[in-house]
């Protein structure tokens, strides 16, 4: 193992270390964790620093503070995973970049990423990925308040999700969707 190698996978295991247990000041962790994979020659394992790339991306999704810092890692993860020809990373890759794009309030953008991800999941025939493709556009919708076309999405998701073998995953999307259309219609007044 070249050093390379060797400081993937020590900035891979911090990073795993901090997210089951976050520090008190994550999205700070996160941005010195970021300066530190740039030290790391770019062209090394670019398959790998796609991987870091979206889970620290993920991270600054679900802590929901400093939101805008994760727009750069995953734009760049989503472009590598292009550039390496990884149609399953790209797809996770824009998935993640549509749900950061929403909560920044860039619509049309986060609609046209996870767009690519459906178009990507579909072509990949992989069913959990065009379910969760519509569960992120229908969230989208929602977050900008367009509670109709939420629930369409949302009610796909639920017959999608009824369809597959895998029963976690089935369960978990089919409870998100059933959530999410229950909020469209209080929000709808339905």
């Amino acid at each position: 193992m070249d050093e390379i190698d060797t400081q993937l996978d020590a900035l891979d295991q911090e990073l795993r270390r901090n997210i089951a247990s976050p520090p008190a000041d994550l999205p700070a962790y996160l941005d010195d964790w970021l300066k530190r994979l740039r030290s790391v020659p770019f062209a090394a394992s670019p398959k790998r620093r796609v991987a870091l790339l979206i889970d620290a991306a993920s991270q600054y999704y679900l802590n929901g503070q400093k939101i805008f810092n994760a727009v750069e890692p995953i734009a760049l993860a989503a472009m590598l995973a292009d550039q390496q020809g990884d149609q399953a990373q790209l797809r996770r890759a824009l998935s993640i970049q549509g749900l950061i794009l929403a909560a920044t309030r860039n619509t049309p953008d986060a609609l046209r990423s996870l767009m690519q991800a459906l178009d990507l999941a579909e072509s990949l025939a992989d069913r959990p990925g065009v379910a969760a493709a519509w569960l992120n556009i229908a969230i989208t919708f929602f977050d900008a308040t367009l509670y109709s076309d939420a629930r369409v999405c949302y009610e796909r998701v639920r017959s999608m999700a009824e369809g597959l073998e895998d029963q976690t995953k089935q369960l978990i999307l089919r409870s998100r969707a059933l959530l999410g259309s229950a909020l469209c219609g209080l929000y709808l007044n339905e």
